[in-house]
């Protein structure tokens, strides 16, 4: 076989076309479909911490409205910390398609605000917590791997 390309035949010419781009494909799939995906993955998580921040607004200002209303938002009685009125608007106002896994609360005399938070959505987990109520907070953000039902 001759190394010359002019004197191949087309039929040679087209099989080496082909391998070429089969070639090609490979390596641009092979580097591309993981950059797609953690690209995706990395949107998922913005979109989920997005939620959670929401959920955090919407838990101190409804803890105010409870308060002036003398009703109590948290309810030591359940998973999550929260009664179940709270929680169904909670979801509601935040726009938030996850679970909301434990709150927990600061009280000081009548003031009381969000020291901890775990939401999980279908595809990551993030927490918040604060040590003091002038704290700004720490979110982290898990991706979850494996969920399991309790």
């Amino acid at each position: 076989m001759s190394s010359d390309y002019n004197s191949l035949s087309y039929y040679q010419k087209f099989w080496r076309a082909v391998r070429t781009a089969l070639i090609t494909l490979a390596v641009v799939l092979a580097a591309g479909l993981p950059a797609i995906w953690c690209w995706e993955q990395s949107v998922l998580q913005r979109q989920a911490l997005r939620e959670a921040k929401n959920i955090l607004d919407n838990l101190e200002f409804m803890s105010i409205e409870y308060l002036g209303s003398g009703e109590q938002i948290s309810d030591s009685g359940r998973l999550n910390g929260l009664s179940r009125q709270a929680e169904a608007e909670v979801l509601s106002f935040s726009g938030a398609e996850g679970e909301i896994r434990q709150v927990a609360w600061l009280r000081a005399g009548t003031d009381q605000s969000v020291c901890g938070l775990i939401y999980q959505t279908a595809g990551c987990q993030i927490q918040y917590r604060r040590d003091r109520a002038a704290d700004d907070g720490v979110w982290e953000v898990y991706r979850c791997v494996h969920q399991y039902k309790q």
